[in-house]
């Protein structure tokens, strides 16, 4: 079980180092009528939003109901929250609150997502929080003025340092005070991550020390996105799976890639990898059809398939933390980004002449002018008609690129002059008495 997880506050006071924010929150719920506007939790990830949520529908006996942004893309779950929303009690007479997390992780394509929520806010019966990292993202610009705003503000990282110390006492882990003050300073003010790195470094130890966390030094921060990928991986439940990805603010695509390029890292028996790839295959076929077809209400299936699809894909979690990786594909793709944008250019230059699309000059015709160029007679001359440069010729394969960029200028200033003094010495047929003789071929392919 993630640590996370395990010492989430069950009270409101238990939530360390948000003492006016929590006050808010007290002093909001207390006063809370019909009429009162929804509760909007706003600051950084990691910094407690969701944990208050929680721990204030424990603390003031409430039964918590989650709403995140695959679910207001489905117009069935907006209808079936908006009439839970309506009613204030459940059916065994527990009150109710209503959790929409991340509003500001929305989609472009989400866009009635905002104003679905604010449907259900104008006929609810029961308290609403909402919790978002930006106040300021244009997505919540329907939402602002309709909820009462509480900033959860950065925890500082002696708070952190103090969280970390009762975890390693209920954990039984020595630790000294500098090692749980540099894993701090490197959470960037994020608890959640800093009990995973926490967990991740004690995992199999008992004891703690300063050698243990070099590996933390100066690592580029992608917590979010890493720690959600341990989320999925790690799990066996199937609401925390998808949680993960509600947490992160990463595009589903995106997201996939990650999975795909991690589960073999953490997943060791044959049976659950060929379970878990055979999820990650399903939601790529349906990012496909959202691709092609533009519906994105298969979205929530793709989602539901790379989080709880592959959470449940295994018998039961694996000790150890697995060093994940960034995606080969995108690596691949960021590493060759020169390469391809000028194929791309060189393709441009080739289609403009021979009047076809760049990707049929790219896929046939670049292949082809890499072996033309390779004859010394044609190369000046391929090199003139295209307009070809230095950058073109060596994508080309060209390695005699300066000679015969200057025989294409001289090839391109005797054309001109040849044209010049043609035209100039051109008498028209009426005055001459005699006809001006046909042009088979126009341009430098006629001097060539």
């Amino acid at each position: 079980m993630l640590w996370a997880d395990k010492y989430a506050p069950k009270k409101l006071d238990q939530v360390i180092g948000h003492g006016n924010t929590i006050e808010e929150i007290h002093k909001w719920m207390k006063n809370w009528t019909v009429e009162s506007k929804p509760l909007l939790l706003h600051g950084p990830a990691g910094s407690g939003k969701t944990s208050m949520a929680y721990a204030l529908a424990s603390e003031y006996g409430f039964e918590l109901l989650e709403m995140n942004a695959s679910d207001v893309r489905n117009r069935d779950a907006v209808e079936r929250y908006a009439r839970l929303a309506s009613e204030s009690l459940t059916l065994f007479g527990k009150r109710r609150l209503i959790l929409f997390d991340e509003v500001d992780g929305m989609y472009a394509q989400d866009r009635g997502g905002t104003s679905a929520i604010a449907d259900i806010i104008k006929t609810a019966k029961c308290p609403i929080v909402l919790t978002a990292n930006d106040l300021w993202d244009q997505k919540l610009s329907g939402l602002r003025t309709a909820c009462e705003p509480a900033n959860v503000k950065k925890v500082h990282y002696a708070t952190i340092t103090k969280i970390l110390e009762s975890i390693c006492e209920k954990e039984s882990i020595a630790c000294g005070r500098e090692v749980l003050l540099e894993i701090a300073r490197n959470s960037s003010g994020d608890v959640r991550s800093a009990i995973n790195d926490l967990q991740a470094l004690a995992d199999g130890r008992s004891e703690l020390t300063k050698a243990d966390i070099e590996i933390q030094g100066g690592k580029d921060r992608k917590d979010n996105i890493f720690n959600a990928i341990t989320t999925v991986l790690k799990t066996k439940d199937a609401k925390k799976s998808k949680q993960a990805f509600d947490s992160v603010e990463e595009d589903p695509d995106m997201f996939l890639k990650w999975i795909e390029e991690n589960v073999y890292r953490e997943y060791k028996k044959p049976e659950e990898l060929n379970a878990a790839y055979d999820k990650i295959s399903r939601a790529d076929v349906f990012m496909g059809r959202i691709k092609r077809r533009q519906d994105w209400g298969l979205q929530k299936y793709s989602i539901d398939l790379m989080t709880s699809g592959v959470s449940l894909s295994k018998k039961e979690t694996y000790s150890g933390w697995g060093r994940y990786a960034f995606p080969s594909l995108i690596k691949y793709l960021s590493v060759t980004k020169g390469e391809r944008g000028q194929r791309k250019a060189t393709a441009t230059k080739i289609a403009a002449l021979t009047h076809v699309s760049v990707n049929t000059a790219i896929k046939d015709y670049l292949p082809m002018y890499t072996e033309l160029i390779q004859d010394n007679d044609l190369a000046p001359m391929v090199t003139a008609q295209f307009d070809f440069d230095e950058d073109d010729l060596k994508l080309l394969g060209l390695s005699q690129r300066k000679k015969t960029l200057e025989r294409a200028a001289e090839l391109k200033q005797e054309y001109f002059e040849k044209k010049y003094v043609e035209e100039i010495a051109e008498v028209k047929p009426e005055k001459a008495g005699h006809k001006k003789p046909p042009k088979e071929q126009t341009g430098l392919a006629q001097f060539m």
